[in-house]
């Protein structure tokens, strides 16, 4: 029997895979989102991706959110980076694999 662990690692993956299928996609979204010029768009999503990466770690330390488990500390910063850095990656991969090569 396989068994499936949702980590940080995973989630944050699983994440960022379904936000680029979602940009590539969903029709209204699609539409806004192919209306920008390529930069614009890899900027867009890096931002968004820092800012629900930190914005939940902000949360999480303000005690508005009890989700991450962390101790808001700054190693605890440093792997929040790691996962943005990691939630980047696989969201321009899953680009690169899923949508562009579909268009």
């Amino acid at each position: 029997m396989i068994t499936f662990e949702l980590t940080p690692e995973a989630l944050i993956a699983a994440s960022a895979f379904v936000l680029a299928l979602l940009l590539a996609y969903v029709p209204g979204l699609k539409t806004k989102f192919d209306s920008l010029d390529g930069t614009v768009k890899r900027a867009c999503v890096a931002g968004l991706i820092f800012v629900i990466g930190l914005g939940g770690f902000g949360l999480d330390c303000a005690g508005w959110l009890d989700a991450t488990n962390v101790a808001c500390t700054r190693v605890d910063l440093v792997q929040v980076v790691q996962y943005i850095l990691l939630a980047l990656s696989v969201n321009q991969g899953t680009y690169l694999l899923f949508v562009r090569r579909a268009k």
